[in-house]
């Protein structure tokens, strides 16, 4: 096969896996994956989050690279859930250390701009910098995230955040008169897709 054909063929793939939008606005698919981890000095505990809505704005520089130029995550602080028979009890325990009726949103707000992204479908580590708030106290917080451009011009980004509750002002939870408590770390696990906002 000629070389200028193989090229050919390359290209045309990778226009099918990432669409040439040029500058678009992006929207948080309804597929996203949120769990927090932690533990306590009697037992780990995990916790669901059902309630998460999202943006970007995403400048296709070429067909092999993208630039994220603005990212936003609104979580609904009331929509976290206990994962294990701590249920109802551990839910509350949760309101009341963020504070959910004065701060009803947890929000991640990417501040600087992600240049050159490759658009190859593989996955890449990068580096995000962000202000993440919880419970009316902001933070700069970085990430490090995989990121990779599938089909149909959706965005890929999945990682893990290490946070520590005394870093937001939050004080661990206490519960059982004083015999469990919370520990200050925990992780954030999470996995979205940003698909083109048509809209």
């Amino acid at each position: 096969m000629k070389p200028n054909r193989i090229y050919f063929l390359a290209a045309a793939l990778l226009l099918y896996a990432f669409p040439l939008y040029s500058q678009s606005n992006y929207r948080l698919a309804d597929d996203y994956t949120f769990v927090i981890h932690g533990s306590s000095n009697i037992r780990d505990w995990s916790e669901s989050v059902d309630d998460v809505d999202g943006i970007a704005n995403i400048n296709i520089v070429d067909e092999r690279h993208f630039d994220v130029e603005e990212v936003r995550i609104l979580v609904r602080s009331s929509s976290i859930k206990s994962i294990g028979v701590e249920g109802t009890a551990m839910n509350k325990k949760t309101y009341e250390t963020l504070k959910t009726i004065q701060y009803p949103m947890i929000t991640f707000i990417v501040t600087t701009p992600l240049r050159s992204v490759a658009a190859n479908g593989r996955k890449i580590r990068i580096q995000a910098d962000g202000m993440l708030t919880i419970a009316g106290v902001s933070k700069i917080i970085t990430l490090h995230p995989t990121i990779y451009a599938g089909r149909q011009g959706k965005i890929n980004v999945e990682g893990d955040v290490f946070l520590k509750m005394s870093e937001f002002d939050i004080e661990p939870p206490v519960a059982l008169f004083g015999l469990l408590r919370v520990k200050d770390s925990f992780t954030v696990h999470f996995k979205i897709t940003l698909i083109p906002d048509m809209n």
